[in-house]
């Protein structure tokens, strides 16, 4: 079964906008591997975020790409910025992005990663790999050094092609700003001031 739905999956572009640490290449292309991605066609150029875009706008084999590519992000902190908002922007070049599908590389700062996930979506472990449904209902399977099992990984990418759950009150559709002003609430207040 693993090797029919991996099968299913191959063929698929590599993209590393921020790079793969050298020392971490060897688990990142297995993680890839396992997760239907075509290692051979893996563009990694860690040349800063809109440099990187403007390389991949000239590639036709982005342009005109059949399956939907992968995306892996090796620097995460600060959330939003270096997870987020990359993806907002990169989506909004190449609309093949808008398919694809989208992995977080968690090596360091777990804690701080794991906290300011949960103050911007919720996390849903399984085993050593997790999916991060953060703000605007996007989608993210969290991996880490030890996100060697083939099956878990296989489960983390069906869980991101599957449409996704969305309590009405579970999640922010974007970030989370301060409310700065009461919202007054009808049926909460005195109906006459001078008796409260």
């Amino acid at each position: 079964m693993i090797g029919a739905a991996s099968s299913s999956r191959q063929s698929r572009l590599v993209l590393c906008p921020y790079g793969i640490p050298d020392s971490r290449r060897a688990v990142c292309t297995s993680i890839l591997v396992h997760c239907g991605g075509d290692v051979s066609r893996l563009i990694d150029a860690p040349a800063g975020e809109q440099a990187f875009l403007r390389h991949l706008q000239r590639l036709s084999s982005m342009l005109s790409a059949v399956r939907p590519p992968l995306v892996l992000l090796t620097d995460l902190l600060p959330l939003m910025a270096r997870v987020v908002l990359l993806r907002e922007r990169y989506e909004a070049a190449l609309a093949p992005l808008r398919h694809a599908d989208w992995l977080l590389y968690l090596e360091h700062d777990v804690s701080t990663f794991v906290a300011e996930a949960l103050r911007r979506g919720r996390l849903e472990r399984s085993g050593n790999t997790a999916v991060w449904h953060g703000p605007a209902r996007m989608r993210f399977l969290v991996v880490s050094p030890e996100s060697d099992d083939a099956r878990e990984l296989e489960h983390g990418m069906d869980l991101l092609t599957r449409p996704a759950d969305y309590p009405s009150d579970g999640l922010p559709s974007g970030p989370r700003l301060p409310i700065t002003r009461k919202i007054p609430r009808p049926g909460l207040e005195p109906s006459d001031p001078a008796k409260g």
